[in-house]
């Protein structure tokens, strides 16, 4: 078995490697496995360059690791921090040390470029990983929420109800209109919710004023967006709420499809002063979007404890079983004031910060 680095030719052969071993067996991505998402995932990014490792045994890929450069903002200081992913093992070598030295190989590469902090997205069976094996710490949990927007097309393609369909939604229609009516917000006629480029300039002025607010986010300026959104080749829409004076918010979605159903991802969202009123807005101008692409389902991410997951809830958002937690690792953790980063009202984190969407 030979551990080699990444090259930009084996965006085509880790492909094939997906859907050799784990895609026949998913129910549904949201994002791409394709070359030509790899080709760009694995590039040079504003912060860095990803540290990708592969596992290969007679020229056949079995197994991959990624840490991919990011900038977080802790209080008033910038820190770069590598996101780690893509630790797939083919099923027939797991729980052989291969996962291991090629993390190893992975986190030897990033700390050359002085990173030496981490973080990662882990479900329950990585968890244990991670925290017993590398010493990462559990910060706070995350959970994926659905909203049903369309009950009959829903029933229809899900269920494979057929003519029922429609009848039996009637009722769930009725209870989603009367129990989770969008909530009225009042706010000024002068304000638009516009379509917009990453590389808007907008969006830096918005968020050298939002971003000193939190205690921790992850940098987004017009930098990011116009990396992670905009020359993506995954189709995001960046969305800014503005009135005459300065941006107020944005969000960004996303579509794919979920169980044989058009689903509208909520990516991105943030506002100005934490404001409740903004965020009720940008959340239901959001959906208003994705409703009139046709979409079935609305889906996003948030942390239980913070005020956006009840905001959510109150749109009808129905929190799916799965948890997931956040987790960081290396000298980030070490810091005097590390025991800040458990209170997850301190964070501005969003389904964005992770590249699983």
């Amino acid at each position: 078995m030979e551990i080699r680095p990444y090259q930009n030719d084996d965006c085509g052969a880790i492909a094939c490697f997906f859907d050799r071993c784990f895609l026949n067996n998913l129910k549904f991505t949201a994002r791409s496995h394709d070359s030509e998402y790899y080709l760009w995932k694995y590039k040079e990014n504003p912060w860095g360059k990803p540290a990708v490792f592969l596992a290969v045994t007679d020229g056949k890929i079995i197994g991959l690791f990624s840490v991919v450069p990011k900038t977080i903002r802790i209080k008033n200081e910038t820190l770069r921090i590598g996101e780690t992913g893509d630790a797939y093992i083919d099923p027939n070598y797991q729980g052989t040390g291969v996962l291991w030295k090629l993390i190893s190989h992975a986190f030897k590469s990033m700390k050359k470029q002085n990173i030496s902090s981490f973080y990662t997205i882990a479900n329950e069976p990585t968890l244990k990983i991670w925290t017993e094996l590398f010493k990462f710490k559990k910060l706070f949990e995350y959970r994926s929420m659905v909203l049903p927007l369309d009950f009959s097309d829903i029933f229809k393609k899900r269920l494979n109800l057929g003519p029922l369909s429609s009848f039996l939604a009637l009722p769930c229609n009725l209870f989603y209109r009367t129990f989770y009516r969008q909530p009225n917000v009042s706010i000024s006629q002068n304000i638009q919710f516009q379509k917009v480029d990453g590389a808007d300039k907008r969006l830096d002025e918005f968020w050298e004023e939002r971003g000193s607010n939190g205690q921790f986010t992850f940098v987004k300026n017009s930098e990011f967006f116009k990396y992670r959104y905009s020359s993506n080749p995954e189709k995001y829409g960046i969305y800014i709420l503005q009135n005459d004076k300065e941006v107020l918010g944005y969000s960004v979605l996303k579509f794919t499809d979920l169980f044989n159903m058009k689903c509208g991802h909520i990516v991105d969202f943030m506002v100005s002063k934490n404001d409740a009123l903004l965020l009720r807005k940008i959340i239901g101008l959001s959906l208003d979007l994705i409703k009139k692409e046709g979409a079935q389902i609305a889906s996003s991410w948030a942390i239980e404890e913070t005020a956006y997951y009840k905001i959510f809830k109150r749109f009808g958002f129905i929190t799916r079983k799965k948890r997931y937690h956040v987790i960081f690792g290396g000298d980030i953790i070490k810091r005097d004031d590390a025991h800040l980063m458990l209170n997850s009202n301190s964070w501005l984190f969003t389904h964005g910060d992770s590249d699983n969407i």
